[in-house]
Order: structure tokens, then C-alpha cells, then sequence
């Protein structure tokens, strides 16, 4: 696999990114700060940034089934309406060709749109081709507005912030009603039959019940995986030393997370987690440092979880049943490789999904729609990759300090997604949003982070994307052999 390194990009505000631009420079004259144009006399707190914010809000804590008596109202349907009308501009904006061809990540996204529809169309499926394209055009839209409205470092410092505040209260409820403090039935545990654990006493499988919230995270692994993004928001805030003292107070959100994740249960999650912490570890010390932290770090981690979470086996159990279930997409992909099955269909030919969004993504929608999915991921981690930082220098802009947190993001991101089905979900487009709004061009005088969406890197993308899956495959037939 072949990797870029002229990658540098800055923040509109002026700050840095890794790269080799010096820190100097003068900032972009204004006209030049957005690929939509200028933005000039905009308000810090501007309604557009408000309303996306009360559209997360929704999202996460999803007040109709906190409050029954709220069910009947539309209240997600407005908000998102007035998103729409509010940034209706900006968005139309991003999706213009030469907008596209400076921002790769957001060509895939709609890359992505266009394989659902193919999927169908390739079989003739005209009805099924309508209703998947709508249904995956809702979260598109939510991308869209998110790379719309967070359009500056500064925004998305603040939209963190936010979502950082919305896992504390996921989790807060979550835990408060698993403890019995409070009673909310959206937020019952989810019980599982464990068939290779048996009671001592009983001689029968033991249930776990692990903790999950509500809409979108109404499932543990679900909820682990963002509690993960939430565990690297904390650790990024605690290396910011003009907070002094007070990063003691982050320890609360900080353990909060952690216990929260180990009461998921979830496997998925705690090596999320763990590919995490080595990304950043990577990102911001070096190999050799890294190598040296793991060794001390992820023993501790496997101590302090324990329990079905470290019980991670592909020869037994749900392991070898995701394995099973992979092997049979392959089959399938094998009946329609360039367009794919059509969307909702894995699950139709094997009762259940892929239980990893990479697969799922080539089956349904063939080698084009996976090399779509695929390049949302694979382009950021090449950028970040090829990004170098000066380990020795204590003078890092906000946006380079950022990035061993937007590569733990992402890495741990990317490793939740190899034991689940997300390929379509909100969740998986906000932090490919992040990684695009990260990594906008700041202007046309200096080279971006990501290349330009043109013949030649859609090159690069198809030989990344022969390489992923026939690495999957080859993985999945040594591991049933």
C-alpha cells in the first residue's frame, strides 16, 4: 500500500497541522479560509452551530423514550428540518463537483449513496432501490450538515466538548437505572444467555446483564464504542496543561467512561479501546515508546475489565460465529462482485448481518460501494499516517495536538467496526464527519492533507481496497481451515 507523504493542513483560525508549514505563517486572507467561500462576520454561536447541536441532543438521549409522554411528538423530524433550512446553502455547497473533488471523504460519502441505489438497480430491484436510497439519504444529510456547519477547528473543539457532555449523560442514566437508583424502562439492561459460561451452582449458562442506553446506543456494543470516543474526548482535555489543576476533575468523567464500558461487556469495545490507545501512543511518542507503554498498559487493562471481555477467541463462541458469518458473505459476494447483493440483503440471505462493516459494505454493495466505505477510513489514516510531528517541541498549535486523539478516534473506530454491522449507521458518519471537518483544505495556496478526488486517486483507492479484502478473505479462510 502505497502512502502520501506531502501531507499538511491548517485550521482556519491560523493553527498548524503536522506537515512541515511553518508556524509563521501569515493566516489565509479570508476569502481564501473555506472552499464554500467566506465567512465573513459570523457569530461564534451562530444559529446554524445551535441547531446542530439541539439535533445531537436528540440523537443521544432520544427524549421519547426517556419520556413516553414525549413519543408523539416529532421532535427529531423538526429539528433536523430546521438544520436544513438554516444551513440549506452551505450544504447544497458541499455537494458541488469542485467541492467534491477538494474533500475525497465527503466523494466517498456520496459514493456510498449512489452504491446503495446500483446495489438495487443492478438487479433490476427498482422499488427496493427507491426506499434503501432514501433511507440511507437520511444519514447522509446528517453528514453533510455536520461538515457543513462544523466547518472550522474552532467549531469542532466546541462540538466536542458537547458530545462529550452528551456520553456523560448517556452513561450517567445508563448506570443510575443498572444500579437501581433510578427507573427508566428505555434504559433496561440487555440480558444475555451465556452458553459457554456455566453457574458453579446452578449447572446452567450464566446471564449477564450488560448495560445499554437508548436510540442509537441502545445496544452495549453500541454503547461501548461510544464511550470509547468519549474515554479519548477526556484524555485529550487532561493533556491540556493551562488547565492545571482542574484535569483532577476530568478523572470523574474519566472513570465514569471506564466503568460504564466494562459493564457492556463487550469485547468489541475493550479492543476499541485497546487499538486506540496504541494509535495514539504511536501518534504522539514514536514505536519504541509505544512498544514500551503496551507492554505496561494493556495487561493492566485486561486485569482491570476481566470477564467476558477478555475471553476473546475465534476457534469458540461468538468469535467463530462472526468468522462463520463472514465466510458466508464471501459466497455471496462471489454472485455479484462489482455492484453487491443490494442493501439489507446480507441479513436476508443469512439471517444475520456481516458482523463487520467492511464486509457487509463489499457484500451489499459489491467491490465499488465497499471501495467507497472503505476509502472514508482509509484517507484520514493515510493523512494522519504521513503527517509527522516534532516530538521535541512543546510549541504544537491546537490542531497538531489534536491529532494522536483524532487518530485514537479513528483507529478505535475502525477496530469496532471489524466485529459489528454500522455501515450505514449516524454513528459511523459523525466520526468519519470529524475526520473530514479535521482535514478541510484551508486553502488554495498550499498543498491539503487529502489528496484531490481525481483519476488518480481513485487508483489508489481501488488497490487499497483489493488489498483489504483480499486480506479479510485470506484471514477468514486460515482462520476456518
Amino acid at each position: 500500500m502505497r502512502v502520501s507523504r506531502s501531507s499538511s493542513f491548517r485550521n482556519y483560525s491560523g493553527g498548524f497541522q503536522p506537515g512541515g508549514v511553518k508556524r509563521n505563517s501569515p493566516p489565509p486572507a479570508p476569502e481564501a479560509q473555506s472552499p464554500n467561500g467566506p465567512r465573513q462576520g459570523r457569530r461564534r454561536h451562530s444559529l446554524d452551530f445551535a441547531l446542530f447541536i439541539l439535533l445531537n441532543a436528540t440523537l443521544f438521549l432520544r427524549p421519547a423514550e426517556l419520556v413516553p409522554a414525549l413519543g408523539e411528538l416529532p421532535i427529531y423530524e423538526a429539528v433536523i428540518l430546521s438544520c436544513l433550512a438554516v444551513s440549506s446553502s452551505a450544504l447544497l455547497g458541499q455537494l458541488r463537483s469542485s467541492a467534491l473533488r477538494k474533500s475525497p471523504i465527503s466523494a466517498c460519502a456520496v459514493g456510498v449513496l449512489f452504491s446503495v441505489v446500483l446495489s438495487h438497480l443492478s438487479h433490476l430491484a427498482i422499488g427496493d432501490a427507491i426506499h434503501s436510497g432514501i433511507v440511507f439519504l437520511k444519514t447522509l444529510l446528517y453528514y453533510l450538515l455536520f461538515v457543513s456547519v462544523i466547518d472550522s477547528f474552532d467549531r469542532l473543539r466546541k462540538f466536542l466538548l458537547w458530545l462529550c457532555f452528551f456520553v456523560v449523560v448517556l452513561a450517567s442514566l445508563a448506570l443510575l437505572h443498572y444500579h437501581g437508583v433510578i427507573s427508566i424502562p428505555a434504559l433496561e439492561a440487555y440480558h444475555e444467555r451465556q452458553e459457554d459460561m456455566i453457574d458453579e451452582e446452578t449447572g446452567e449458562p450464566v446471564v449477564l446483564a450488560r448495560l445499554q442506553s437508548v436510540g442509537i446506543y441502545g445496544n452495549p456494543n453500541d454503547l461501548s464504542r461510544i464511550l470509547v470516543v468519549g474515554i479519548f474526548l477526556t484524555l485529550y482535555a487532561l493533556s491540556e496543561r493551562r488547565l492545571g489543576l482542574f484535569r483532577v476533575v476530568l478523572l470523574l468523567p474519566l472513570g465514569l467512561f471506564g466503568h460504564a464500558l466494562q459493564l457492556t461487556q463487550s469485547r468489541g469495545g475493550l479492543l476499541s479501546l485497546v487499538a486506540g490507545l496504541i494509535a495514539l501512543f504511536q501518534k504522539r511518542y514514536g514505536g519504541r515508546k509505544t512498544l514500551f507503554a503496551s507492554a505496561l498498559i494493556i495487561p493492566l487493562v485486561l486485569v482491570a475489565f476481566g470477564g467476558r471481555q477478555t475471553q476473546i477467541s475465534t476457534d469458540q463462541g461468538t468469535g467463530h460465529q462472526r468468522i462463520e458469518l463472514w465466510n458466508e458473505g464471501f459466497v455471496l459476494f462471489k454472485s455479484a462482485p462489482v455492484f453487491g447483493i443490494g442493501m439489507d440483503c446480507y441479513a436476508q440471505e443469512v439471517g444475520l448481518g456481516a458482523h463487520n462493516s467492511f464486509v457487509h459494505s463489499y457484500v451489499e454493495l459489491g467491490f465499488v460501494g465497499g471501495s467507497f466505505f472503505l476509502g472514508m477510513f482509509y484517507l484520514p489514516i493515510r493523512a494522519l499516517v504521513s503527517s509527522k510531528l516534532d516530538q521535541g517541541s512543546r510549541a504544537h498549535t491546537e490542531v497538531e495536538r489534536f491529532a494522536p486523539f483524532m487518530f485514537g478516534i479513528l483507529a478505535a473506530t475502525v477496530m469496532g467496526m471489524m466485529s459489528s454491522t454500522r455501515t450505514y449507521s449516524i454513528p459511523t458518519y459523525m466520526i468519519v464527519g470529524m475526520c473530514a471537518s479535521y482535514m478541510r483544505e484551508p486553502s488554495d495556496q498550499e498543498k491539503p492533507a487529502l489528496s484531490r478526488f481525481d483519476s488518480k486517486l481513485v487508483g489508489e483507492l481501488a488497490r487499497a481496497s483489493l488489498i483489504t479484502l483480499v486480506t479479510l478473505y485470506i484471514y477468514v479462510r486460515i482462520t476456518l481451515r
